[in-house]
């Protein structure tokens, strides 16, 4: 089992006995926190390895799969990149991409025909927890919507298909210590290959299984950030893979990624600032900015397309098919109308996530300073103070 008993032993020990004058303190928040996580977490993947094993012993024909130029949207986080999956995955024809249900109730080929077993006699009674269900989001997700609208039957982050070997960057919000996730953000370069072979083959049975679940012949989808730290160890997996890299100013980036991770971390924890990791986090999305895209523009012609935030937001239609010319792709009749209809979506959509870049401590001349490169790279507007809003 490729459980990452390192970091999962080490994080609880930092929890427990380094965590005073921390961001992690051990609040009273913080302790119910910890104990709903571990008493969800780990029967939750118990189960999830039982039902991995039944997929194995049951369907062996989905490690068969071949995964074939699989797509990958790479880039910093808070670029629009949510919105392009979502826009890209309606296309069912060509692209298979997990649900937010799958990725975190049923990663696993058998418990996902469980489930759909299960709705299906839910709509013949009426559909009674399916309406449930879909009051109980709202309620659930009435605060997050803010900064990620999050609905179960909606293809989302990949990166939570890691959860069950305890190697999703997300667990950073749980466990706020910033310097024992540093290795995963800057995957390729510093973790060791064993372990680098180990996440891989694993994440290759996840895709393994969504494919077989919705056609072999398709193109897995992927979106996440961290994926930006992998790209190398992803071109090494899948030789044939396409990238769409997203990118958005830094004045932009920067707020609503420590306005999300502050949300997040308000969550979990009694933080000691309003926005913690400040340096932290400016130094993390200047890699995602730039290590992806360096290494993308050494492969293969044909391979990678840049998408910018603004492409996206003045002109989704014509961004996508954009990205279907330059990776190779073609839009069939039926995703072209799907298309249409997002497009006018899109025209009406209004971002509720505003933002202030003062309020988090920094200046624009900082801004401008501190992702120079950025701003030359793709011709960015030198930075003014704003609040902003956004589509994610």
């Amino acid at each position: 089992m490729p459980f990452n008993f390192r970091l999962f032993f080490r994080l609880t020990y930092l929890s427990l006995f380094k965590s005073q004058g921390t961001h992690a303190r051990l609040t009273r928040k913080r302790a119910l926190a910890l104990l709903a996580f571990y008493a969800l977490f780990l029967p939750v993947q118990l189960i999830n390895w039982v039902f991995f094993l039944l997929d194995d012993l049951l369907i062996p024909a989905y490690r068969r799969v071949e995964v074939k130029e699989p797509v990958f949207i790479v880039g910093p986080p808070r670029s629009g990149s949510t919105h392009l999956l979502r826009v890209l995955a309606r296309d069912e024809g060509t692209f298979a991409s997990p649900k937010l249900w799958e990725l975190i109730v049923a990663p696993a080929i058998t418990q996902r025909r469980m489930v759909r077993t299960l709705a299906r006699l839910d709509r013949k009674l009426g559909s009674p927890i399916q309406t449930w269900l879909g009051a109980w989001e709202e309620r659930a997700f009435e605060d997050s919507d803010e900064y990620h609208k999050i609905r179960l039957h909606e293809p989302d982050e990949d990166e939570l298909s890691l959860l069950p070997i305890f190697s999703a960057i997300h667990l950073v919000f749980p466990f706020p210590f910033l310097e024992e996730f540093a290795p995963y953000v800057y995957f390729d370069t510093q973790v060791p290959p064993a372990e680098r072979a180990r996440f891989m083959a694993f994440y290759r049975r996840t895709m393994q299984r969504t494919l077989y679940q919705y056609g072999p012949e398709k193109h897995f989808l992927s979106k996440s950030p961290a994926h930006s730290g992998r790209v190398e160890s992803l071109r090494e997996a899948f030789p044939d893979a396409r990238f769409i890299y997203t990118t958005r100013a830094p004045s932009e980036v920067l707020p609503s990624t420590m306005s999300l991770f502050s949300f997040q971390w308000h969550t979990f924890c009694d933080p000691l600032e309003a926005y913690p990791f400040g340096d932290y986090m400016v130094e993390m999305t200047k890699h995602l900015y730039d290590y992806p895209i360096r290494r993308l523009e050494e492969g293969p012609d044909g391979r990678m397309v840049v998408v910018t935030f603004d492409e996206l937001v003045g002109d989704l239609g014509g961004t996508i098919r954009d990205i279907y010319s330059a990776l190779g792709f073609e839009i069939g009749s039926e995703y072209g109308r799907a298309l249409e209809k997002e497009v006018e979506k899109a025209r009406g959509y209004e971002s509720q996530h505003d933002y202030s870049l003062g309020g988090m401590g920094f200046t624009p001349e900082q801004i401008a300073e501190m992702y120079e490169d950025v701003l030359e790279r793709f011709e960015f507007e030198t930075p003014q103070s704003h609040q902003g809003a956004e589509i994610q």
